[in-house]
């Protein structure tokens, strides 16, 4: 075995040493888990910037209770539902827009800080993009999502759920432009809403 000094500041050296104990395992242990799966990670092109924001991702997906399924699956339940009850399924992503919303303005009460949020969340979504830009000057945001649904079904319903969502952060939406996959919308702030 070969024997390695590491050096770590005070408070990484608690921290380690405190979580080691937490989980039942010596520091030997623990440091040769971690180090190796940092390893592995850092080959594979993960940064630990990258990773904790996976992770904050993840457990932002726990809290409000979201399952993943296969796109194409997602994307044919939709078009069956919107061929049936095109007003009611409209109406449950709108609903669901809002209820979303009122988690996520937990870990992000402003606009901006939901902005970086999306950029970091985006690894656990099929977005090919989501772009939101804001025009302080003018109230404004104004998002581009590419990857939206593979059926203008399914992009319909996801402009319902963003609208309903930019509601909840207090802007209206003024224009809105929806493609097979792709949305465009334009909002502005009302007064009440957090920057």
């Amino acid at each position: 075995m070969k024997r390695v000094s590491v050096y770590l500041d005070q408070a990484n050296s608690e921290e380690i040493t405190s979580t080691a104990k937490n989980e039942d395992k010596s520091l030997f242990t623990f440091a040769n888990e971690w180090l190796l799966t940092a390893a592995k990670l850092s080959s594979a092109g993960w940064s630990p910037a990258k990773l904790q924001a996976l992770c904050d991702s993840f457990s932002l997906m726990k809290t409000i209770d979201a399952i993943t399924l296969p796109s194409d699956f997602v994307d044919e339940l939709i078009a069956r539902q919107y061929k049936s009850d095109k007003e009611g399924l409209l109406k449950m992503f709108r609903d669901m827009g809002s209820e979303i919303a009122s988690v996520v303005k937990i870990e992000a009460p402003t606009i901006g800080e939901f902005a970086q949020l999306a950029k970091e969340f985006l690894a656990l979504l099929p977005l090919k993009m989501f772009d939101l830009t804001t025009d302080e000057k003018r109230n404004e945001i104004d998002i581009k999502v590419v990857g939206a649904g593979r059926r203008l079904e399914s992009t319909e319903c996801a402009l319902e759920l963003l609208v309903s969502f930019l509601n909840a952060y207090g802007f209206v939406v003024k224009y809105h432009d929806v493609n097979l996959g792709t949305l465009r919308v334009l909002a502005h702030r009302s007064d009440s809403a957090p920057t």
